[in-house]
């Protein structure tokens, strides 16, 4: 089968966070299946651009990636709208993922004007909370992309929550569901065994994810019994969020408690998840969440607010699915820590490895495909 990924940003640019990830690991095992699977991308890499060399990293073997050099320090690349046009044409199936985007016009157009059937991950793009901001000019976005759809287009979300959050926002389209897939670690050692309580926090730092609320939780530890603690947090973000973050931390007598890391990838990353006993994910919105995914896969349980996909955590008994005010995540803190948080991260693991293969998630890719091309 032939397949078009269009994105905005891809591997290596790693910057951008989990969809990077994401949309990498799908096409690559699309690619294991024996699918033949071309890219159409920016250069985009934060305030820079991929290099040649980047370009052609190894991990990109097996597909054909078109970088489209970018113009200014955004995601408007001119000759993305050619390329797609043409690699519309070869492809049996477009899958775009983007939704308030330059690409994200060209690729539906361009999809409808060929024939083909359009797979489109919004990426928890179409959700809302109340802190999202420019709403009326995303509404009308929205229903124009609606109108613009070819005969045969679907939705592709990562969770049911996201699905009843999205679809009515598109209106001409139907939703599936796969959620994304896993990388199982090495097994990792257990965390130090000293008497302080180690909490980390881990990815992108934007007010979506409910940091504030985090911080705020964290004076009522040493009043519910937990004498040392710590939280460690993880991510880039806006410089004046970042310092904002740190000014609530201090405000609270917190801040010397509180450590920001910046991004740590690869080795770090992992040492990150080994060296703490819990993960905490406080969003506002999340259609995936794939911290929650890589803390399992890393035995570590999980405190996920409840405006994650992430119910079965509890049904799994591998970590709490939480309001995320700063009460509740006060006190999920302190009933992980009276718990077999070891026990709690085995068995996190054990239902990550087993129901979240990236293979596997392709293979649904794949059948989804297929029946679109049948159609």
């Amino acid at each position: 089968m032939r397949i078009l990924h269009v994105v905005p940003t891809f591997y290596p640019a790693l910057c951008y966070g989990g969809p990077i990830y994401s949309v990498l690991h799908l096409c690559l095992n699309l690619v294991a299946l024996g699918h033949e699977v071309r890219v159409v991308t920016t250069d985009a890499n934060g305030e820079a651009r991929l290099s040649t060399e980047e370009q052609r990293d190894p991990v990109l073997e097996g597909m054909q990636v078109n970088f489209c050099r970018r113009v200014g320090t955004g995601m408007v690349a001119p000759a993305l709208i050619k390329d797609v046009v043409q690699q519309a044409h070869w492809a049996e199936i477009v899958h775009l993922t983007a939704v308030y985007n330059f690409s994200t016009i060209p690729t539906i157009l361009a999809a409808r004007r060929a024939g083909k059937a359009l797979v489109w991950s919004p990426r928890g793009a179409l959700q809302r909370w109340t802190g999202s901001r420019h709403s009326r000019v995303k509404n009308f976005w929205n229903a124009t992309c609606g109108l613009m759809l070819p005969a045969r287009a679907v939705l592709h979300v990562t969770s049911n929550e996201e699905a009843a959050e999205s679809v009515p926002r598109v209106g001409n389209a139907t939703a599936f569901v796969i959620p994304n897939g896993i990388e199982i670690p090495p097994m990792p050692p257990n965390p130090p065994q000293d008497d302080c309580y180690k909490i980390l926090f881990i990815g992108r730092l934007d007010p979506k994810k409910g940091l504030e609320n985090l911080i705020s939780a964290l004076p009522a530890l040493s009043k519910n019994g937990i004498g040392q603690w710590r939280l460690r947090i993880v991510g880039n973000g806006a410089p004046a969020y970042v310092s904002s973050l740190k000014k609530l931390a201090s405000d609270f007598g917190v801040g010397r408690q509180v450590e920001f890391d910046g991004d740590l990838r690869g080795s770090d990353k992992y040492i990150a998840f080994a060296n703490n006993d819990v993960v905490v994910v406080p969003s506002h919105t999340e259609n995936f969440a794939n911290v929650v995914a890589e803390a399992l896969a890393h035995a570590r349980p999980v405190i996920a607010s409840r405006a994650t996909p992430w119910r079965q955590v509890e049904q799994h008994d591998c970590g709490l699915w939480v309001d995320n005010d700063p009460d509740s995540l006060a006190l999920a803190l302190k009933t992980i820590y009276s718990r077999d948080r070891i026990g709690m991260g085995l068995r996190g693991r054990q239902w990550v490895a087993h129901s979240f293969s990236w293979l596997e998630q392709a293979r649904r890719m794949a059948s989804v495909y297929h029946e679109l091309i049948r159609v």
